[in-house]
């Protein structure tokens, strides 16, 4: 084959290739430190750091052991997590594979540098299809690859860092609209499915919003309506469709699944209006420097109540450079941007939530949100509208807003550039120059220091132990703590995103872990190892307790669980505690599976090996916990003292293992295969919580079903013990006690729970 050098050496000197030239050194520029630091620092704190170099691992690692991607058993082992929702970009873990030989955050900060240079090419092209002059299309594709909104995402965000398949997508569909064939057909089909590669569903959702405006419009316009009215377009259009079906099936069967699942249903549990303005823009944002701005607001100086909840989703500075050739370009070509202008008008609303938010008052003391009205805005009808109404977060919708924007700018600049003091090329040059650096002050602004370093990264540290266990074989799970959200903390995910990342480094599946969107089934596989919630209570508080009516010993609970989930190490990320606390524990699990099994112990990490433990001891004695889903604490009345007491809710659930009494084989492990009958007592302390007595049932079914108890206390007012003798089977599946009482006229609980236990 022979290389046409000259052609290709034209179109490294065309227009757009010398755009993505300077794209990419405006990246290098404000990611600086990701440059200087490839390999040991990333975007981002909190959990979202972790997390993103888990999902590059993930994607690499389904597509090299022909794994499905959408779903993993390396978080919240044994139940699993669905992956649909999670913040994933498959099109960007494909293109870093090759550099995650070095490591995963060589790959990220790569990813990172040519992601927001593939954006701003794209709104390029996009602008450039449109405005025909070169100098507008770069400052186009530059309000949209670095206004303060995608800065801000891609710090945090990867399936937010690569916004360039919307205007892609735009620009085939425009050519398609302007040139109906199969050709574009086949263009507009690939980049529709690159675009879901790249976020599965919400820049899908938004791109969908726009398109069917623009089809609306188009077909309302007399003098454009012929474009679209026609068969050869919507034959066009038909076929991109159905080519994106055909070729995207592998993501769109998993996602519509999901949509149909439970699974689905407990993940959007706080998709409601209130959640929705947590995430919503103030008006006032769109005015201030973001909390990201290096330069003009530093760690959100001014109006710091703009950023309360979320500074990443609280983003939404436009720039006045941007204003003003917008408004300027509105001016001379009003007609031919109506289109542009009502986009820009719709979306901006949607970012600012079901009810506005102005200024920085806050009016509700239920929901502190600052500045929060009763103006309804255009997100409420949105928040209605059944299968798009996925997007939680309004501040996203700024996406397309943006887009709008640009092009708008893009013709404000082509007027500008129209006066007679930008006739020749250098004037225009420097005109380009000084209004893309006003423009860059505003969105991102520099220089980074080291205490604003802080705020925009975070430092990857190798962790020794996670590294030498990748080689350890076996099928086992590991728990490391803490591994719930400290929800005192500013960055209350953070231990469980560094967990989840370290699975990553073993490649060994972890109990928990930090995902985008959790489901009830897997918290609860968290929640009911008291080991991993008294850890949560000590980094919180200080405190080391798990709150349960059970009061015989959570170390049983404990070990049974650990053993059910084959959790061969305990760890512990040191970082998690102050001295006194990381002391505590390690003195706990010490004392918990002996001397001999501290394994480990470094700088960042302590490790417990678990098995001898758990294979000697964990079917000797009793161990039962309730499904606590099924019960509620409450303060009553015990000798005049305000107690915690517990009502059990739906037929109160309490799981109860009868021990073995065989140890069978010649490595101390529990033959499974040989349950026995066992007579065992049951405490209740309870008491009446009404003038009287009252009747409470309790009822027990063994692993078979069989029910080997049911009788009626009648609970006095004053604190008694209540006792029941039943025949419990031992083995792997448990016996079932429920327990029910009766309500009050006003919903209250007849009678209170003060504690349970078995032997």
């Amino acid at each position: 084959m022979k290389f046409n050098y000259k052609q290709i050496s034209d179109r490294l000197k065309s227009p757009a290739a010398m755009a993505t030239f300077v794209y990419l050194i405006i990246t290098l520029v404000i990611f600086y430190p990701f440059v200087i630091h490839s390999t040991t620092l990333v975007s981002g704190t909190g959990g979202d750091s972790y997390q993103n170099l888990w999902d590059y691992w993930h994607i690499g690692y389904s597509l090299l052991n022909l794994k499905s991607i959408f779903s993993t058993k390396f978080l919240f082992w044994p139940v699993g997590s669905d992956l649909v929702t999670q913040t994933m970009s498959i099109f960007m873990g494909l293109i870093t594979l090759p550099f995650q030989s070095v490591n995963l955050v060589f790959a990220y900060n790569i990813g990172l540098i040519i992601a927001f240079t593939f954006t701003g090419l794209a709104m390029f092209i996009l602008a450039k299809y449109f405005v025909k002059n070169n100098y507008a299309a770069f400052f186009a594709g530059l309000i949209y690859a670095f206004s303060a909104f995608h800065y801000a995402q891609g710090l945090s965000h990867i399936d937010y860092i690569n916004l360039g398949f919307i205007p892609l997508a735009l620009y085939f569909l425009f050519r398609m609209i302007d040139n109906p064939n199969y050709k574009e057909s086949a263009y507009f089909g690939i980049t529709l499915l690159l675009l879901m590669l790249t976020e599965f569903v919400e820049q899908f959702i938004m791109f969908s919003l726009i398109a069917l405006i623009i089809l609306v419009w188009y077909a309302l316009s007399k003098n454009y309506n012929y474009k679209i009215l026609n068969k050869r377009f919507i034959y066009s259009l038909i076929a991109g469709v159905i080519i994106f079906f055909i070729i995207g099936s592998f993501i769109i069967l998993p996602i519509i699944s999901y949509i149909n699942s439970e699974s689905s249903s407990n993940a959007y549990s706080l998709d409601n209006i209130a959640h929705n303005e947590l995430w919503s823009d103030n008006l006032l944002e769109f005015f201030v420097p973001s909390y990201y701005n290096g330069l003009v607001n530093l760690s959100g100086k001014y109006f710091p109540s703009l950023y309360y909840f979320d500074e990443t989703e609280h983003s939404a500075y436009i720039g006045y450079t941007v204003i003003f050739l917008s408004l300027f370009a509105i001016y001379k070509y009003r007609r031919k941007l109506y289109l542009w202008t009502f986009i820009a008008i719709i979306f901006g609303l949607l970012c600012l939530g079901p009810y506005m938010q102005i200024g920085t008052h806050i009016t509700n003391p239920s929901l502190p949100v600052p500045g929060l009205t009763g103006i309804p805005s255009l997100f409420l009808i949105y928040h209605y509208i059944p299968l798009i109404n996925i997007i939680r977060e309004p501040d996203r919708f700024f996406i397309i807003f943006s887009i709008a924007l640009a092009i708008l700018s893009a013709y404000g600049i082509s007027a500008l550039l129209e006066k007679d003091y930008f006739k020749n090329r250098n004037t225009k040059l420097i005109g380009i120059a000084f209004i893309s650096i006003l423009f860059l002050i505003g969105s991102t602004g520099l220089p980074i220091t080291n205490n604003y370093l802080n705020i925009i990264s975070t430092p990857i540290h190798k962790y020794a132990f996670y590294s030498d266990l990748r080689n350890y074989t076996g099928n086992f799970s590991v728990l490391i703590l803490p591994i719930l959200t400290n929800s005192f903390s500013s960055v209350p995910a953070e231990y469980p995103g560094l967990a989840t990342y370290e699975s990553a480094i073993m490649q060994k599946p972890i109990i928990g872990g930090y995902v985008t969107r959790e489901n009830k089934t897997q918290t609860d596989s968290v929640d009911s190892l008291p080991l991993a919630v008294m850890a949560q209570d000590l980094e919180e508080t200080g405190n080391f307790s798990y709150v349960s009516p059970i009061v015989e010993n959570y170390t049983n609970q404990t070990l049974l669980t650990l053993y059910n989930y084959r959790t061969e190490f305990v760890t512990v990320n040191k970082a998690a505690y102050n001295s006194t606390d990381l002391l505590f524990i390690e003195k706990y699990l010490y004392n918990l599976f002996g001397s001999k099994e501290l394994v480990y112990n470094g700088n960042t990490t302590v490790a417990f090996y678990t098995l001898d433990k758990l294979n000697t001891s964990i079917y000797r004695s009793y161990v039962s916990y309730p499904v606590l889903d099924n019960w509620e604490d409450f303060f009553g009345k015990v000798n005049d003292i305000n107690t915690t007491l517990w009502d059990p809710v739906l037929n109160g659930e309490v799981i109860i293992y009868a021990p073995y009494k065989n140890i069978t084989n010649t490595e101390n492990e529990i033959d499974s295969k040989v349950p026995s009958y066992i007579n065992s007592t049951i405490s209740i302390n309870a008491i009446s919580n009404v003038k009287g007595d009252a009747p409470l049932n309790v009822r027990i079914l063994n692993q078979n079903g069989n029910i080997v108890y049911n009788d009626t206390f009648n609970v006095t007012d004053t604190e008694n013990i209540y006792t029941l003798n039943a025949s419990l089977v031992s083995g792997p599946y448990g016996n079932i006690m429920l327990v029910s009482e009766g309500k009050t006229a006003s919903g209250e609980p007849t009678v209170g729970i003060v504690n349970m236990s078995v032997n």
